[in-house]
């Protein structure tokens, strides 16, 4: 019907407001394991710090300035002798790279030892008139004091291995040192070898190859270091420089030395552990001895100091007049009260004397009633002990095995070993130590009264021995000090 009518009015309809679609809610995952319990945790609340999802990369360098050229560009390494022609990257362009002809930055690091050159004709000037077989004195240090010497002869092997080991070690360095004779293409030789491997000797004797010539290390160091100083010195003779002079004394190399130090280090690298275990025990010793010496040359100086009358300071002119003397009883009560020391007040003499008299009075009487006492104990003897000391003689008391004792014993059962003297822990160690040794035991087997008190004899001459030990070592420790 109203269609009908908007027809005729020529009228169109109106477009009918579209439904809304209704959300069709999807459906939800099923949260498992942690998540579903931060989610009963949380609920619906909301993080209290909006989470947003930032650029993980830097922003692109919008720089208006020109990246700067690289060149590829040839060059020349200057401690090369020949020609040989590299190339790397040099920042910059082309046309400036050419135009700077800068050197190698690297040349500079490669340098070379200034070692001395000489011809043949120097060679046989002043050089090949060493005398070099081995015995050269050359390496002795002009410098050197004349009490080394001394110092070195008086230096003797304290035991037979010492002495059978310096004699060992003697001969092997003479039969090292012993060495063919050098001239002048095999010393040119060698310091070609120097100047190409830079004195590296270990380099230098391996690579070592003349005629078949077998030489080591110390006869190629003795032999260069002998030559340049032989060229040194010729040229010092022509212009006095302190610079070579101090250089020559520095070229003294000396070959039996440098044989007998790598020996010696040899036989310290093949030492046994039980050879290292007594070393380091010595070491200990021999610190604890160092500890001690200290301990008794700071006691001595106490002593000295105690001991030594104060030297005065001033003269005794300053206290001649009225001033000096009233300066010095200024200072005398000074000192005084500092020390708040008050001498005591004067005591009539014959109440001290009277106080005397009464105690000598009652030691006296104390004395009197002792000695009775001990008349009355003496009466109460029992009279079989008295009978039995009377009518036997001191050999039968033996046999019976009867000793009347004079001291007062302790009641009870007691070992007769159990009354042996005990000393300090370590005095009883150390005289364990040399019951072990004599091969006796630190308490007797048979413990008769007789041989308890040998034991007990014996106990105090070990313990007199170590005291009278100790007291020699510290006086010949002190000896030694004072050498």
């Amino acid at each position: 019907m109203s269609s009908d009518l908007l027809d005729v009015l020529n009228l169109q309809q109106r477009d009918a407001p579209a439904k809304k679609k209704q959300k069709v809610a999807e459906p939800k995952v099923k949260q498992t394991g942690i998540n579903r319990e931060l989610y009963n945790l949380l609920g619906q609340n909301t993080p209290p710090v909006p989470v947003r999802n930032q650029q993980k990369f830097k922003d692109r360098l919008n720089s208006l300035t020109k990246p700067s050229p690289w060149t590829w560009a040839s060059f020349k390494n200057g401690s090369r002798s020949d020609s040989l022609q590299l190339h790397h990257w040099v920042k910059g362009s082309k046309e400036s790279v050419e135009a700077a002809e800068v050197p190698y930055k690297f040349e500079k690091y490669n340098t070379s030892l200034n070692i001395p050159s000489f011809t043949e004709e120097d060679y046989n000037n002043f050089i090949a008139d060493e005398p070099i077989d081995g015995n050269n004195e050359m390496d002795i240090d002009e410098n050197k004091a004349p009490d080394s010497k001394e110092e070195e002869t008086s230096k003797k092997p304290e035991t037979e291995d010492d002495e059978t080991n310096t004699e060992k070690t003697a001969s092997e360095v003479e039969e090292i040192v012993k060495q063919l004779p050098w001239d002048y293409e095999e010393t040119r030789y060698l310091f070609d070898l120097s100047i190409a491997f830079d004195l590296k000797w270990v380099v230098i004797n391996d690579r070592y190859d003349f005629k078949g010539n077998s030489r080591s290390i110390e006869d190629l160091q003795e032999r260069f270091y002998s030559v340049c100083q032989r060229i040194l010195i010729h040229e010092n003779d022509k212009v006095e420089d302190t610079q070579n002079s101090n250089l020559i004394s520095n070229l003294n190399f000396n070959k039996r030395k440098e044989i007998k130090r790598k020996m010696y280090l040899n036989r310290l690298l093949e030492r046994s552990p039980a050879e290292i275990a007594e070393e380091e025990s010595l070491l200990i010793e021999a610190r604890k001895f160092e500890v001690s010496a200290k301990k008794t040359i700071t006691e001595r100086a106490s002593l000295l100091q105690l001991l030594d009358s104060p030297q005065s300071n001033g003269s005794i002119n300053q206290y001649l007049s009225s001033q000096g003397l009233t300066q010095l009883y200024n200072s005398l009560m000074t000192e005084k009260r500092k020390r708040r020391v008050d001498s005591p007040a004067p005591e009539n003499p014959l109440t001290a004397l009277n106080e005397k008299i009464k105690q000598q009075h009652i030691q006296r009487q104390k004395q009197i009633q002792q000695e009775k006492l001990e008349q009355q104990k003496k009466k109460k003897e029992n009279p079989i002990s008295t009978l039995l000391s009377k009518n036997l003689t001191p050999r039968e008391e033996e046999e019976f095995g009867l000793k009347i004792h004079a001291e007062k014993i302790s009641p009870g059962v007691a070992l007769r070993s159990t009354k042996l003297s005990t000393f300090k822990p370590g005095v009883q160690a150390k005289i364990t130590t040399i019951l072990n040794e004599m091969g006796l035991g630190k308490k007797p087997s048979l413990a008769t009264s007789r041989v308890v008190a040998k034991q007990e004899e014996l106990y105090k001459t070990i313990n007199i021995l170590l005291e009278l030990k100790r007291q020699v070592d510290k006086l010949e420790a002190e000896a030694k000090i004072i050498k």
